[in-house]
């Protein structure tokens, strides 16, 4: 049957051969949508003094801030619809669409205190004050960083990493290969892993207690070696060695799986103060303004798992003995790469540039800069004649924040999950541990190496 194509105003259209009217899809539509987001700040003062002789005195100041309310910002979005986005993800297709935009979140909080004070004089010179202010505090408005080309590139580098840890943990289930090429404890490990264990673990702390009789070197290279031992040797094949059991036992897996992962940073921070003295007030508020900025990247999408139609792995892939695993294995096995991999990200880059990206049916990237005013204020008392006795007014908790998202969502080519280069220190200790360890059991073996 012949179909007859196109489009006119309405969108695009099919007419099916023999009939007349029109069957009409729907085309993509720019979307846009902007909202003014405002908050009240409206703050009053209310002053009564009972005074016998000269008469009373009311004041009802209601807008210390001279405003009622502040505007902090637009929200907005901006995208494209997907009218086809259902056949899309059955066909395994990208379905995302671009989409960017802003959005202002915030509380805002009732701010009350209440003052008094009573004249010591004698009358005709006596009289009373009462004063409460209540009401919702002024907030300034959110002053956006953002990353440095750097700090965006740290945060992308490590949600790659893990996008590509995830994509491989769905198709498989350990490095075998790295294991076997250590291939002196693994035979040992495989043959007899529950007794392997049962040694080591009943064996590793008397020896430690063992060489509490050694001294000044001696010492320290006996503990070294049992640490790397430990660290290095039984503790990752005991644990790979329970992870090829469980791959291999519970071997059933969809044809497809979703994946998801993502990094994020604080990169900037700081804190502004200020005091407001309110004309005839009992107290300085004090106040100040913790600001913030974080970067966010998120990675979408789904592999395919390299299963059968029964969901069975192959066990060359389920082991990670198949090819686009040679060269990652060889980097691990290269003696010390592991402290490359402390100050470069060297490892992540090979193990990117060696993954399949043809397994991955489709993956969005989504980024946002979140940007945050977290707000305190306090009071502080006005200086008073002797003469005049003054309550000092308290102010229960009081925290209000504003937050303001900026984000973006593309679809990306898988080929594009590539870090980037990257040289940085560890910030953690573990890693300095681990080199002392070395440093003090191989340091001669070390020097070599590096010569």
């Amino acid at each position: 049957m012949k179909v007859s194509i196109g489009e006119d105003k309405r969108g695009s259209y099919s007419v099916p051969s023999g009939q007349l009217r029109r069957s009409y899809s729907q085309l993509p539509k720019r979307i846009f949508k902007s909202q003014l987001i405002s908050l009240p700040t409206t703050l009053r003062k209310v002053y009564h003094r009972e005074d016998p002789t000269n008469g009373n005195v009311d004041q009802d100041q209601s807008n210390l801030n001279g405003s009622t309310t502040m505007v902090i910002g637009t929200n907005s979005f901006s995208g494209v619809t997907n009218p086809g986005w259902k056949d899309q993800i059955r066909s395994g297709a990208n379905a995302t669409t671009p989409a960017t935009g802003v959005a202002y979140t915030f509380e805002q909080q009732w701010f009350s205190s209440t003052g008094s004070g009573t004249s010591t004089l004698p009358p005709p010179n006596y009289y009373s004050v009462t004063e409460d202010i209540s009401g919702f505090q002024y907030l300034d408005n959110i002053q956006p960083v953002n990353p440095s080309p750097e700090q965006y590139a740290e945060v992308q580098n490590r949600a790659i990493r893990k996008f590509l840890e995830k994509a491989e943990s769905v198709r498989s289930s350990v490095e075998a290969g790295q294991d076997l090429g250590e291939y002196k404890e693994t035979i040992h490990g495989l043959v007899s892993p529950l007794s392997s264990l049962r040694n080591h673990v009943l064996s590793f702390f008397p020896s430690v207690k063992k060489h509490k009789g050694l001294k000044g070197r001696s010492l320290r290279k006996a503990l070294a070696d049992s640490y790397l031992e430990w660290t290095f040797g039984w503790k990752p094949l005991v644990s790979d060695i329970a992870d090829a059991y469980v791959g291999l036992t519970n071997n059933s897996h969809p044809l497809i799986a979703p994946i998801e992962a993502g990094a994020s940073m604080d990169y900037s921070g700081k804190v502004d103060f200020w005091n407001i003295t309110y004309p005839g007030a009992f107290a300085t508020a004090r106040g100040s303004v913790r600001r913030t900025s974080r970067q966010q990247i998120r990675y979408k999408g789904a592999i395919r798992t390299g299963a059968d139609r029964n969901g069975i792995i192959a066990r060359g892939q389920l082991l990670q003995g198949d090819l686009p695993h040679f060269i990652p294995t060889l980097w691990d096995l290269l003696p010390y790469s592991f402290i490359v991999d402390y100050f470069t990200n060297v490892g992540d880059i090979i193990r990117a540039a060696c993954f399949v990206t043809s397994n991955i049916t489709w993956v969005a990237q989504t980024d946002r800069q979140i940007d945050r005013n977290q707000y305190s204020y306090g009071l502080d008392p006005q200086f008073f004649p002797s003469w005049f006795i003054a309550n000092v007014p308290s102010v229960q908790p009081y925290s209000p924040w504003i937050q303001r998202v900026r984000f973006s969502r593309n679809p990306i080519n898988p080929n594009s999950l590539m870090p980037t280069l990257q040289f940085h220190l560890p910030t953690s200790a573990k890693p300095w541990e681990n080199i002392g360890a070395i440093l003090a059991s191989r340091a001669k073996s070390i020097g070599r190496f590096l010569t």
